[in-house]
């Protein structure tokens, strides 16, 4: 009844209403739970269908000023916004997506900017996702997906003014960041932090960029 997946990786929780965001990538769907829900319990919006644009959602994210939530989505490598109420095979309002963004996966896009932990390594063959070992002899040597010589990156887009293929206003990237494979992202507003896991250092690493909360700031003076 819950309509989640073992594969739920990212939830929000919108303090504002009262609501839980989960991905389902299994099922291509953002199901909405209330607040106090409790056992096996059905949600009470899902956002599912072709109109969606769904096809592999991964994490969430709602921004409660502007009533939207932010859907990561790296099996079509893009960011989704859509209304915070919406419900069934519903339209996106906007969709960041294309070679501009250099977007291959995106993990916790947030509120007042889009930060996205871009995990820039492609299962190429002999990688398969549906039969990973198809054709293979079962002692064979596999590469590591993980090092595939393109790093990843923090990208940063302005949550309502970004649309369509564009580009990010702010990368976090390069050998002296030590990012390599993020896992996600989060911030310290106030202190204009940037924080973010690696899968391949398996290290938490803090970058002070105070110059992308500049709005944010100011909105709470």
């Amino acid at each position: 009844m819950t309509r989640l997946s073992r594969t739920t990786h990212g939830i929000a929780y919108d303090t504002t209403h009262d609501e839980i965001i989960a991905p389902n990538p299994l099922a291509a769907a953002v199901v909405i739970f209330r607040g106090g829900a409790v056992g096996e319990e059905a949600p009470i919006r899902t956002i599912q269908g072709a109109r969606s644009g769904l096809s592999r959602p991964e994490t969430v994210a709602v921004d409660e000023k502007n009533n939207e939530i932010f859907v990561g989505d790296p099996g079509d490598r893009r960011v989704l916004v859509y209304k915070r109420d919406a419900d069934g095979d519903a339209k996106p309002l906007r969709t960041i997506q294309g070679p501009k963004t250099k977007l291959l996966q995106v993990v916790g896009p947030e509120t007042g900017k889009t930060y996205a932990a871009v995990i820039n390594n492609e299962y190429l063959p002999p990688y398969d996702i549906d039969h990973p070992r198809r054709g293979l002899d079962p002692d064979v040597e596999l590469p590591s997906p993980w090092n595939t010589g393109t790093e990843g990156f923090i990208g940063v887009w302005d949550d309502e003014l970004d649309d369509g293929d564009a580009p990010p206003r702010s990368i976090i990237k390069g050998r002296s960041t030590g990012i390599v494979h993020p896992a996600g992202v989060t911030f310290n507003a106030r202190d204009g932090e940037v924080i973010a896991p690696d899968a391949v250092w398996n290290g938490l690493f803090t970058f002070l960029k105070p110059e992308l909360f500049s709005r944010t700031a100011k909105a709470s003076q």
